[in-house]
């Protein structure tokens, strides 16, 4: 099945989901992220404000903001780059997504950035993710430090079976889903060494 193709069908599927199924599966998705040494040691971490029927993220911003964490939110360029802003002065940004206005708050570089929670139309067991086809994420993850975590939340119901990767696409380490995390390989190995 063609990306473009599988994207539709993802998006239909998660649509399926009624507000409340979705706000109680994004609270145990949030759960999961919250009770990680990762997230617990990461001290910025991008978030990202939902629209439509994705995860919602609303938890685990007041978490950050309890335990003093810095946030930083995408904002969407016009050459399909990517910022991280850290403010609290909002504005709609490109596809009606609110951001942080950079003229108002503070643009923080990717590498300082230690956890990045990203969006996803669809995933698979291998955590290739799906975005929304312009790749805005894509572009902004390789900017990152090696040492960063990159995790996707998403629902069960956005899972396929296999998910065609192109060379540019930035594989996730994890993706969180209300059932549980799955792990990348590469992610297992990297945390056997540290540990």
């Amino acid at each position: 099945m063609q990306k473009s193709e599988l994207r539709k069908q993802k998006l239909r599927d998660r649509d399926t989901l009624s507000a409340e199924e979705r706000r109680a599966k994004s609270e145990r998705i949030c759960k999961k992220i919250a009770e990680t040494l990762e997230f617990t040691n990461s001290e910025t971490i991008m978030l990202y404000k939902y629209i439509r029927s994705e995860v919602q993220l609303t938890d685990l911003e007041t978490i950050c903001e309890a335990a003093g964490k810095t946030i930083v939110y995408p904002v969407c360029l016009p050459d399909r780059q990517m910022l991280a802003v850290s403010g609290t002065f909002w504005k709609k940004g490109a596809f009606g997504i609110p951001e942080p206005d950079p003229a108002a708050g503070k643009i923080i570089p990717p590498s300082e950035i230690d956890l990045v929670i990203c969006p996803c139309a669809a995933f698979d067991a291998a955590c290739n993710r799906l975005g929304m086809g312009a790749g805005f994420y894509d572009r902004f993850l390789l900017k990152l430090h090696p040492e960063a975590f990159i995790w996707a939340a998403a629902f069960e119901i956005q899972k396929t079976d296999e998910l065609f990767s192109d060379p540019w696409d930035v594989r996730m380490s994890r993706v969180y889903t209300e059932n549980g995390c799955i792990i990348c390989p590469a992610e297992i190995s990297r945390t056997n060494k540290q540990g």
